[in-house]
């Protein structure tokens, strides 16, 4: 008899120790906008949170008895219907068509057939005074979009004393001048800042210390990037000193041209964009 109860109790351990369900055949025939393999501490309430689904909706698509027993490695059908796909659209940017998939990159694979053909570009102003030279002139001539933007030059090359900085989330030259600095953002877009920094001025703010690898922009530069709303938290930290650097600009109607030894020519448009070649 003795033997019998110890049996039986065996077999009822055995029994509690095994999952009711483990939700696999459910999860694999139900409308499941996701898999769900779960980890050691996960619990139903975290892992709806995660999905942005209810504990019930977890429970009913996989018909669990007991909510609060669930065990690692069980597959969990995450109910719903799958997110709708991107909206996809051929986009001209920076001379050239880009399949984007919104609202926001990565780009996608386009999909087979033709691309379609460039965009008309309008015709530039005739009979231009000044002809571009040099890598203005090689940039102005070869791209009709940026001939047709540009328009023509209001006064020739000119060369001047000049520093840059890269950032984090952009390039910066300081024209020492003219007095000005021009910053282009990593977002594709571009200001233009005085330089209002004078001889006496403090360098710098000691109170502001760089992660180890960046830098704290100083002189007119630093100036600009602390005082300048929101400036500093746009460009983010330097990742260099600032340095002297060979460079020279050219207006334009529809704009001004930049170069720099450091990082080529750069084409700012009067409508706050910017192209780098």
């Amino acid at each position: 008899m003795k033997r019998i109860v110890f049996l039986g109790l065996v077999l009822a351990l055995l029994v509690s120790l095994v999952p009711w369900e483990t939700g696999t055949g459910r999860a694999e025939a139900a409308a499941c906008k996701a898999i769900h393999i779960v980890k050691r501490g996960e619990t139903l309430t975290r892992i709806a949170a995660r999905y942005g689904v209810s504990v019930t909706d977890i429970v009913r698509a996989n018909g669990i008895r007991n909510p609060n027993r669930i065990f690692v490695g069980q597959r969990l059908c995450i109910p719903g219907a799958p997110p709708p796909p991107p909206q996809c659209s051929w986009q001209w940017i920076n001379g050239a068509w880009m399949w984007v998939c919104g609202p926001k990159p990565p780009y996608w694979p386009p999909p087979p057939g033709p691309i379609p053909p460039p965009p008309p570009v309008p015709t530039p102003p005739p009979g231009c005074a000044i002809t571009p030279i040099l890598g203005f002139g090689k940039v102005w001539s070869e791209r009709a979009h940026v001939r047709a933007k540009l328009g023509c030059a209001q006064a020739p090359e000119r060369g001047f004393a000049a520093n840059d900085q890269p950032f984090v989330s952009g390039y910066v030259v300081q024209d020492l001048d003219s007095r000005v600095i021009y910053v282009m953002f990593k977002s594709g877009s571009w200001k233009r800042y005085p330089d209002r920094w004078n001889p006496g001025d403090p360098i710098n703010n000691p109170w502001l210390v760089p992660p180890p690898g960046y830098y704290q922009p100083e002189y007119g530069i630093g100036l600009m990037w602390r005082q300048e709303d929101n400036l500093a938290q746009r460009l983010g930290w330097a990742l260099r000193p600032q340095q002297s650097v060979s460079a020279s600009v050219q207006p334009f109607d529809g704009g001004t041209m930049i170069w720099t030894a450091s990082a080529g020519v750069y084409v700012l448009y009067n409508d706050g964009k910017w192209e780098r070649f």
